[in-house]
């Protein structure tokens, strides 16, 4: 039978949690204040810990003894820790301290230890170095240079489920390495700042440190400022005070606010004291109001009576209010949830649905049964009272075996690099990352989970992006789609026992052509898996030609499957902001019920507790789809090359998405349906017109918002643009690059043949911009490997293809290029423009007279016949002038 350590005695080690301020005999994990309390220049960190799970226990992921996160745009995800690595990783039991100058790690391989040890453990920086101790010996050093990068408000030490500290003490000097080997139990000393004990609660200390150099300090509590704030109201930025003295010491505080586009808006000054004795105590001061809706960044400087000074930058969002009730699609929208650094981040723009993945994986076998039918519930538990506090109910993902139920092995990560085209280094030496070892130790998990959470959780997604798996890349399954249909149908039987009203979702299929299993769906519907799914999901990281096959097939099937996209991430693409919203509206005109956002919209480098500019365009679109009913078509009268989408809202009012994928387009609307006010806002939510419809008409050159009281209609569109091709330059592109690179795709560009492997196609070095395309018809499967993209001729006339192109040195390469004009027969044979073995780049033109305006036509672009390789960049298409 399961041992579920909520009832054993060990679980009291794992449970609870000491939230600073507050005492308990109990208490295992510490967070607290970090300015003040840690010395950047120099000092020591020492730790009794319990290890609650054995080293063979350890998850598939990074898990933190000690963690000050990062608070500045070069402090990374972490400025002073001590973390177990997974495996692969390759730097096993870990100290690092980040300083201006760069990183120092001090790694040695992962100690050996078993569940309920207790172990001492320091972390030693300053005068040079960066030192890592376990048990009274010196583990690893590495050389650092200069203080610690800016401390965020708060550090942790210990983690739920994983370590338990006995005690803690922090230390303003960098302690003896002979007092370091001794190991006497730890005490407070005069040079303590800060000491916990579990059954002591915690100490501060007053060091010399602090009462001749650190005497007095204000700072932002990051974790406190709200993220954004309506139009006109000024946000209030609560702030920390610390003062050693026995006087008031006074600080300036000065602001200056810029709009995204870095353009200052407004600048403030006062003053705040901190009163003499305050530890910690609570402050505050506001931003200048800001008229302007948009994202904006606040530098705030706070000055010292002595001159020194600190510079916190703040992110924040003004929002225009939005006073219609609720619509039908105010739930459409989810996101993955920073629910440790930030529970409300996104749920206080309405978002109520979170995915658990990225930073919130409790629900994973791996961290939930450590040891054969051993249960630890503390992250999974912590995370969904997180969830539920803030009104936002759980998508649990299922999956991901711990090391002593994967198949995982030396010899089976070698089988499987050799029977994989490609894998993720990443992650294949994670035993998660292989399948199940026993189909009855699965069904074990599972039912442990959903009994555990019945009527708190209500959907399971089984898997994370099975699809890549062998004979693909290996990056997150290492079994057949014959295995996952196993899983799948196991999961089901039991989630349907236990908790009948639970849906079940397919894996979130990634279906990234070249690198992933695209026909995995299909062939889990040849298996009979039809009835093993209630929700079909899939992410919005393919290309919309794949992603509409894959629902057709799965709909043959099982027809009217609900569809729920469960993972789009903003990357770092060109225009990927636009991509993300376009994709999210696409995905709702198809139909589908839910679409999930992922975490990059928050500064991983301020510790999740920063919002960048893309923060704001998820805020924007929450905002539209919280009025929102339902979907009711594209507008009417959007020209080719403008995509659109009409909502009707819950107030009757109506709401209108242009998306222009390339060029700018001026939209003059019909009397009658224009004449009255309407709302425009941009993808950041800026506003940019508010009244009856401007004269000139209104300005389409990116993704806009149009709210207006009827439906409106176009009655005439000028495209100001000669170049119709989209992603002319490849500068765009989409696919799960954070995956790996070879997973990137030009968008707006179909690669064929869809047969052809992943080394047919990939990014080279552009000829004007960062990026080129590169086909190569020697790869596996690569015959005649082109690029093609579906365009609308408007005009009648000659219009002129043009593209530069370039051979490496060795034999001419000749070249598929042409320009296919209406659906008729396509020629068998196209005449093959020679192009040099160079190395240099040639232009290409052609010439084409399309009779009848408004003609749909397909750009061609690739090897024509051998196998050579050839480059693409730069593609145009204009009418010619007369």
């Amino acid at each position: 039978m399961p041992k579920f350590l909520s009832s054993a005695p060990r679980a009291l080690s794992v449970m609870a949690i000491l939230v600073f301020g507050s005492a308990s005999a109990f208490a295992r994990t510490f967070e607290t204040w970090a300015p003040g309390v840690i010395n950047p220049a120099v000092g020591t960190v020492e730790l009794d810990v319990e290890f609650l799970r054995s080293s063979a226990e350890m998850s598939s992921d990074w898990r933190f003894i000690l963690r000050a996160a990062g608070n500045g745009p070069r402090a990374g995800n972490t400025v002073l820790g001590i973390v177990v690595c997974p495996p692969g990783d390759g730097r096993g039991f870990l100290g690092l301290a980040k300083s201006p100058a760069g990183a120092a790690q001090a790694g040695a391989p992962t100690p050996r230890f078993a569940a309920g040890e207790v172990r001492r453990v320091a972390l030693v920086w300053g005068e040079g170095s960066c030192d890592l101790w376990l048990d009274g010996r010196r583990l690893a050093g590495r050389r650092l240079v200069g203080e610690l990068d800016a401390l965020p408000p708060r550090f942790t030490v210990g983690q739920d489920g994983y370590f338990s500290i006995r005690a803690a003490r922090v230390s303003s000097v960098r302690r003896a390495d002979d007092a370091l080997a001794e190991r006497r139990p730890l005490a407070k000393d005069t040079e303590t700042t800060w000491f916990a004990s579990a059954d002591g609660g915690e100490i501060r200390g007053e060091t010399r440190w602090q009462r001749t150099e650190h005497v007095a300090d204000l700072f932002p509590d990051r974790g406190a400022v709200d993220f954004a704030t309506p139009v006109g109201t000024a946000l209030v930025v609560p702030l920390r005070t610390l003062n050693f003295t026995s006087h008031d010491s006074m600080f300036t505080v000065e602001t200056e606010v810029a709009d995204r586009r870095g353009r200052p808006v407004a600048r403030s000054r006062t003053s705040v004291a901190a009163p003499a004795g305050s530890r910690h105590g609570e402050a505050s001061f506001a931003l200048p109001v800001i008229d302007q809706p948009g994202y904006h960044e606040a530098a705030v400087t706070i000055t010292s009576a002595s001159g020194r000074a600190a510079v916190h930058r703040l992110g924040f969002v003004v929002r225009l209010a939005e006073d219609a009730p609720a619509g039908r699609l105010s739930n459409y929208l989810g996101h993955h949830h920073p629910l440790a650094a930030k529970p409300d981040a996104f749920s206080r723009l309405g978002i109520g649905w979170h995915r658990a993945w990225a930073s919130t994986r409790g629900f994973l076998w791996h961290v939930v049964e450590p040891a054969p039918g051993e249960f630890q519930w503390a992250e999974a538990d912590a995370a969904l009272a997180r969830a539920e506090k803030n009104g936002v109910r759980t998508l649990a993902v299922l999956g991901n075996p711990p090391a002593w139920a994967s198949t995982w092995s030396p010899e089976e990560q070698t089988r499987v690099r050799e029977r994989s085209a490609r894998v993720a280094k990443a992650y294949t030496s994670h035993p998660d990352r292989y399948q199940p070892r026993d189909i009855e130790e699965w069904k074990r998990y599972v039912r442990a989970v959903v009994t555990r959470y019945r009527g708190r959780v209500g959907h399971w997604e089984i898997g994370n992006e099975m699809d890549f798996h062998p004979p693909f890349m290996h990056a997150s399954f290492s079994g057949t789609t014959g295995d996952y249909a196993e899983m799948l149908a196991a999961a089901a039987t039991i989630i349907r026992e236990v908790d009948p009203a639970a849906r079940v979702l397919t894996t979130g299929f990634s279906l990234t052509r070249g690198v992933t299993d695209t026909d995995m769906p299909a062939e889990l519907m040849r298996l009979g898996a039809a009835t093993s799914f209630d929700i079909l999901a899939v992410h919005a990281y393919a290309d919309r030609a794949t992603l509409s096959d894959t629902i057709a097939t799965v709909r043959a099937a099982k027809p009217g499957v609900p569809l729920w996209q469960t993972e789009r991430q903003y990357m770092d693409e060109a225009r990927d902001d636009y991509q993300t919203i376009h994709s999210l509206f696409w995905c709702l005109e198809r139909g589908f019920e839910r679409y999930f956002l992922h975490e990059s919209d928050l500064d991983k480098n301020f510790g999740y507790l920063n919002p960048t500019p893309r923060y704001a365009v998820t805020s924007e679109v929450a905002r539209q789809l919280r009025a929102a009913d339902e979907f009711t078509g594209p507008v009417e009268g959007a020209p080719s090359g403008l995509a659109s989408w009409q909502l009707r809202r819950a107030d009757g009012r109506h709401l209108h998405v242009f998306a222009a994928d390339n060029g700018r387009f001026t939209l003059a609307f019909e009397q009658g349906a224009g004449d009255a006010s309407i709302e425009v806002t941009d993808l950041h939510g800026e506003l940019l017109h508010r009244g009856p419809p401007p004269h000139e008409g209104l300005v389409v050159e990116d993704l806009v918002y149009v709210v207006s009281a009827r439906p409106l209609r176009i009655a005439r569109a000028t495209r100001e643009a000669d170049n119709i091709a989209n992603n002319p330059g490849f500068e765009q592109r989409e696919g799960d690059v954070v995956m790996d690179e070879a997973a990137a795709r030009p968008a707006a560009w179909l690669l064929r043949p869809k047969e052809s492997s992943a080394e047919a196609f990939k990014f080279a070095a552009g000829r004007t911009g960062r990026f080129s395309v590169e086909l190569d018809a020697s790869a596996p499967g690569a015959s005649r490997p082109h690029l093609v993209q579906r365009v609308q001729l408007d005009e009648p006339g000659p219009w002129r293809l043009g593209a530069w192109v370039r051979a490496p040195r060795g034999p001419d390469v000749p070249a598929r290029f042409y320009l296919q004009v209406g659906e008729g027969r396509w020629p068998s044979a196209i005449d093959a423009r020679l192009v040099p073995g160079d190395g240099e780049w040639h232009r290409l033109t052609t010439d084409v007279t399309v009779p009848d305006g408004g003609a749909r036509a397909y750009i061609l672009i690739g090897v024509e016949s051998g196998r050579g390789r050839l480059a693409v960049d730069d593609v145009e298409l204009l009418p010619v002038a007369p």
